[in-house]
């Protein structure tokens, strides 16, 4: 039986094929960026191009600053997260992501460069969207499981 670590690179690469196939997602517009999700030591890239999330990959923290911008949280932060967002179905205002940047200190919002950072405020939104899409993902684990127990 197998962990649920969000944001690793598996459930991050379940996510990219939920949202390239997901017309909410779409109706967002364009995003064109490259994102860290870093929990603890790990850090898991997501790039984003025209419509589409197009690459996942696990990276070493001493690339971070190659980013765009990454969202850093602890696991325990992730995993709080995540059970809102299951719980509500989206994440509720004390968990969205511009939220919980304002509301941590130090933030959880992070780049080596602010014009490049200054994508997340830009699109946010698509962000917010592809991380609530984890509600799918359990929603999915869960299906599975039940269908490996017939």
């Amino acid at each position: 039986m197998s962990t649920f670590l969000f944001p690793d690179e598996e459930s991050l690469k379940a996510l990219k094929e939920l949202v390239n196939q997901s017309d909410d997602f779409h109706s967002l517009g364009t995003i064109d960026c490259r994102v860290g999700f870093k929990s603890g030591d790990n850090v898991t890239v997501v790039t984003f191009q025209s419509y589409s999330c197009t690459e996942v990959a696990t990276w070493d923290v001493d690339r971070l600053r190659e980013l765009d911008f990454w969202i850093e949280m602890e696991p325990s932060q992730w995993s709080s997260m995540v059970k809102n967002i299951k719980e509500d179905g989206r994440a509720n205002s004390c968990y969205r992501l511009n939220s919980l940047d304002l509301s941590t200190s130090g933030g959880i919002i992070h780049r080596e460069d602010e014009s490049r950072g200054m994508k997340f405020y830009q699109y946010m939104r698509s962000i917010q969207e592809f991380v609530d899409s984890v509600r799918l993902l359990n929603k999915l684990s869960s299906d599975k499981k039940s269908g490996e127990n017939t």
